[in-house]
């Protein structure tokens, strides 16, 4: 079965609006590292175990954020992973994606 171009469009939105909780759960992620590393070097005298319990607190998120952003940047038709830099056309099999 044939799908016109609009489907395509609209199924890549929705992927897209399916990633956008977990880009700011990123956002926040790397925030709370950039503020808590360094609290921590100064008022811990810098504890590995500590260091290390940041660490795994920071990486949690990104572990499970990562493979939701690449099914996020699949095309809709081909399903295969576009790369960062998403055009309007899937680098791979050509259908536009956005208008």
């Amino acid at each position: 079965m044939k799908r016109n171009k609009s489907s395509f469009i609209e199924e890549f939105k929705a992927q897209k609006a399916k990633f956008r909780p977990w880009a700011i759960v990123i956002a926040i992620d790397l925030l709370l590292a950039l503020i808590s590393y360094p609290v921590a070097v100064s008022f811990f005298d810098y504890r590995r175990d500590f260091a290390a319990l940041i660490t795994l607190i920071v990486a949690l998120p990104l572990i499970v954020a990562i493979p939701r952003y690449i099914e996020a940047s699949r095309c809709p038709n081909c399903r295969k992973y576009m790369g960062r830099d998403i055009s309007k056309y899937c680098p791979v099999c050509g259908v536009q994606i956005q208008e």
